[in-house]
């Protein structure tokens, strides 16, 4: 049965985003971001909140809501009376060693970052091959890299396309014939996106950032896009 639960643990791994450069070198700041999630498995919203010290040390979290594709899961040989769904919780750190200075037409930017996800599932019965089972819970750590390039297109207008690739450990709690188990999976999580900014006053900016991820956990893999908007509030160089 680890295949199954395997793709219900892997599918919110797409959740595992890394922070990008949205924020001067120098320039401390809040943003604020929503955005939207879709993949074969499961679709939804998501919203956080990112601190950042003097454009080189980041702190964010976000909480996101999704929903499984009850078809596609049937497709599987699952059954199902209605479409699990899932919350996720991700905190995350990131401490960028090379950064562009403010002004440049063009640089690069270079971080490393860890996040935790914690999970939780409801509606989440289904059987399979003869046997009832319940997603419980889940959880996930992981550690990798970014790399971003900076372009200034236009006055007051920046594009910075970027990749990150990372290592991911999860858990996941579930009961089969009301007997408690726990699968615990690795792999590697990585995605490719663009991030088009407009750059206000005192470090300020509005952002839209669309990304291409994949995670390949064991026997579990996915993809996933996002679209995620942002407003920088932005407190000046310090």
């Amino acid at each position: 049965m680890k295949k199954i639960t395997l793709i219900l643990m892997a599918m919110s791994l797409s959740a595992l985003v890394s922070a990008q450069t949205i924020f001067d070198k120098g320039v401390s700041g809040i943003s604020v971001f929503v955005g939207s999630q879709e993949s074969y498995w499961e679709d939804g919203f998501y919203g956080g909140l990112q601190y950042t010290y003097k454009g080189a040390f980041d702190l964010y979290g976000f909480y996101g809501s999704y929903k499984y594709n009850k078809s596609h899961l049937e497709d599987i040989g699952m059954t199902l009376s209605t479409s699990p769904k899932e919350g996720a919780f991700v905190l995350g750190a990131e401490y960028w060693v090379l950064r562009t200075d403010p002004g440049t037409d063009r640089g690069v930017n270079v971080g490393i970052w860890g996040e935790y996800e914690s999970e939780s599932y409801t509606d989440s019965e289904y059987g399979y091959d003869g046997s009832l089972f319940e997603d419980v819970s889940g959880s996930a750590y992981g550690v990798g890299i970014d790399f971003s390039v900076d372009f200034a297109i236009k006055k007051g207008w920046r594009l910075q396309p970027y990749t990150w690739i990372g290592n991911v450990w999860a858990a996941e709690k579930y009961k089969e014939n009301g007997t408690d188990y726990t699968d615990n999976v690795s792999g590697t999580s990585a995605g490719l996106g663009v991030v088009l900014q407009k750059m206000l006053n005192n470090g300020s900016s509005v952002w839209l950032s669309t990304e291409w991820d994949m995670d390949d956990l064991d026997m579990a893999n996915d993809t996933a896009f996002e679209m995620t908007l942002g407003y920088n509030f932005g407190f000046g160089k310090k």
